[in-house]
């Protein structure tokens, strides 16, 4: 079985632009997300996403990448 796959997409969250992170629910993800200090979950739109001001893809393939496929193509 492979690796779990992250999609990047643009988005929005409370009028401010960001990049949502989905994926199919994982624990094991769930807490490398929260080594993310800058994502956060939106309990209204249920996602996690960062906001684009604080966002870095390279932190985000680096924190992801011994667990999860990083897909970015949407950003």
């Amino acid at each position: 079985m492979g690796n779990p796959v992250i999609t990047l997409a643009n988005d929005f969250h409370h009028d401010t632009s960001a990049v949502r992170l989905s994926f199919e629910k994982d624990f094991a993800l769930i807490a490398k997300v929260k080594r993310l200090k800058v994502a956060a979950w939106s309990q209204s739109r249920g996602f996690w996403y960062i906001a684009k001001s604080d966002f870095k893809l390279n932190s985000v393939f680096e924190t992801m990448k011994d667990v999860a496929w990083v897909n970015a193509l949407e950003i």
